[in-house]
């Protein structure tokens, strides 16, 4: 009779788990990452302070600029951490 690991997940299902996750969902794992988060979430406090001149420039509306400012550091758009993957930021 084989003893089987019951506490340890198998590695099929760990790669499953991992893949349905999305980047921005996934853990931080290097500082690639570290420094998109760091840019994003300065990008983010600069809508801050934009003029409601430099917001209808951009297309946006107040209460969407305050929005996007009070996202969490770590939720990264989809778009951007793709980008950063796809050009080998992320490795």
């Amino acid at each position: 009779m084989d003893i089987v690991n019951l506490k340890t997940p198998a590695p099929a299902a760990s790669a499953r788990r991992q893949a349905s996750r999305s980047p921005s969902q996934q853990k931080p794992w290097s500082v690639a990452w570290l420094r998109l988060a760091i840019a994003v979430y300065r990008e983010r406090r600069a809508l801050r302070r934009l003029t409601a001149q430099q917001l209808l420039d951009i297309g946006l509306t107040r209460a969407q600029a305050m929005r996007e400012s009070r996202r969490a550091w770590r939720d990264l758009p989809q778009e951007r951490v793709s980008l950063a993957s796809r050009d080998g930021r992320m490795m």
